[in-house]
């Protein structure tokens, strides 16, 4: 519950403050950081998600479970949590 929470909040919120050039207040930025903070902890406990082998049981190999992680979808996981609302006001006149 709290990851969608997370995702809606970084939905709105990120797009409108890029489209409305606005700076962001302590409040904001602390939020925004407890949300890039929590999408971090999210994709660092893929690596600890078990896989099923081909003989069909759970398995926590470090090999095994980077090589499923990188087929499914570890880049966007790792271009989700960038933290661009604090980065593109930088690159951005």
């Amino acid at each position: 519950m709290t990851m969608f929470i997370n995702r809606i909040y970084v939905s709105i919120m990120l797009p409108f403050y890029i489209g409305f050039n606005i700076d962001l207040q302590s409040t904001s930025l602390i939020i925004d950081c407890i949300s890039h903070g929590w999408s971090l902890v999210c994709f660092l406990l893929q690596f600890r998600t078990p896989v099923v082998k081909e003989t069909g049981e759970l398995t926590l190999e470090f090999k095994l479970v980077l090589r499923n992680y990188i087929k499914n979808g570890m880049v966007l996981d790792i271009l989700a949590f960038q933290p661009f609302n604090l980065i593109i006001p930088y690159f951005v006149d």
